[in-house]
């Protein structure tokens, strides 16, 4: 099976740590490991590093090389344009196409954190498998959820097809953010899954797909392939390309009978604030997470990463607080406050200390 790890996002709301010249997936935030690493680990479980790509950014082909020795290069595939997940996904589902395009496929993201490994490999195994044996299907790998999220979009699945662990269901339909009373309801039915964005595939059955449902992306993608030598060709085919998800360009559209969904524990967290980084390292609420040189006393529920050196960052009875000094740069919020520093960011960028962002 190939893997395709995206890892072209800027990662604005984990600032000050993640900057454009190096976002959130990169930096090494967990046990000395950025999540990239974490991810690209992982996916070892079920594959060989030669069977793992890695979609990025023009600007973050170096930073892959560095963390990722073991991938080859040619397995590192540029977007020269930032154009949201629907053209990235198509472009490279088009490229692997190229090569094998009835071999199963994995589309995962590089700035997710996945405790119950275990649990992961044997979904994607049990996905591989089915994919295996009708390359014209999708499997979605969804979280069973362990509480009343507002903030993800949900799977409502059908019927249990398969009952052995991990879990295999028909899928029914994607379902929007729920408010929530909703979220509860979906909660307490117990036939709805968190949406990771994670699937199982085909090469040649999601290009289909994306051929069916949005011609003008599928079209853009086979020119933009054949002039992906040439820099500037390519950055130029590739910026006509509309700005839309995966979702609401294809995925949205796809007939129930053509998916399954795979529901399992995966301990999942998508570490895009500072508030879900304590979350994915915490092994309770109240617990305090720190990295660097911290002395913290009558703290709780306080997240503290110092990576200034020659610095010990001292606090006294803290609660529901987000402290992180980035040498250059300080913040200090409410932990429960930590989703506003996307705004920050925007208001750094058009200041003096856009250097900062």
């Amino acid at each position: 099976m190939k893997a395709i790890i995206f890892a072209g996002g800027t990662g604005t709301r984990l600032w000050p740590l993640s900057r454009k010249k190096s976002p959130k997936q990169f930096e090494k935030i967990i046990d000395g490991h950025s999540t990239l690493q974490i991810m690209a680990n992982l996916v070892k479980q079920v594959t060989k590093p030669d069977q793992i790509y890695i979609s990025t950014s023009y600007l973050y082909e170096q930073n892959i090389k560095e963390q990722l020795p073991d991938v080859p290069n040619q397995n590192i595939i540029i977007e020269p344009v930032r154009k949201d997940t629907g053209p990235a996904v198509a472009y490279v589902t088009y490229f692997l196409s190229q090569l094998k395009p009835d071999d199963p496929i994995v589309i995962l993201w590089g700035d997710h954190v996945i405790k119950k490994q275990k649990n992961f490999a044997k979904a994607l195994l049990k996905a591989e498998s089915i994919i295996k044996e009708n390359p014209d299907q999708l499997i979605f790998i969804g979280q069973r959820p362990r509480y009343p999220a507002t903030t993800l979009g949900w799977i409502r699945t059908g019927k249990v097809l398969d009952s052995a662990v991990p879990y295999l269901l028909e899928f029914e339909k994607f379902v929007e953010k729920p408010d929530q009373t909703t979220a509860e309801k979906y909660m307490a039915e117990g036939d709805y899954a968190w949406n990771l964005g994670y699937f199982v595939t085909s090469p040649r059955f999601i290009m289909n797909l994306v051929k069916k449902y949005a011609r003008d992306i599928f079209d853009l993608a086979v020119k933009a392939y054949s002039v992906h030598k040439d820099f500037n060709k390519f950055s130029k085919v590739f910026s006509e390309m509309p700005e839309i998800s995966i979702d609401y360009a294809v995925l949205e559209k796809l007939p129930s009978k053509s998916a399954y969904v795979i529901v399992e524990d995966l301990g999942w967290t998508d570490v895009g604030t500072w508030e879900s980084l304590k979350s994915a390292l915490e092994d309770r609420t109240d617990d305090n997470v720190t990295s660097g040189d911290v002395l913290l006393e009558d703290c709780k529920d306080t997240l503290v990463y110092n990576f200034a050196k020659n610095k010990l960052i001292v606090a006294v009875d803290l609660e529901d607080i987000v402290i992180v000094d980035a040498n250059d740069a300080l913040l200090v919020a409410k932990k429960s406050s930590a989703s506003k520093i996307k705004n920050v960011v925007k208001l750094l960028s058009e200041s003096k200390y856009d250097k900062l962002t």
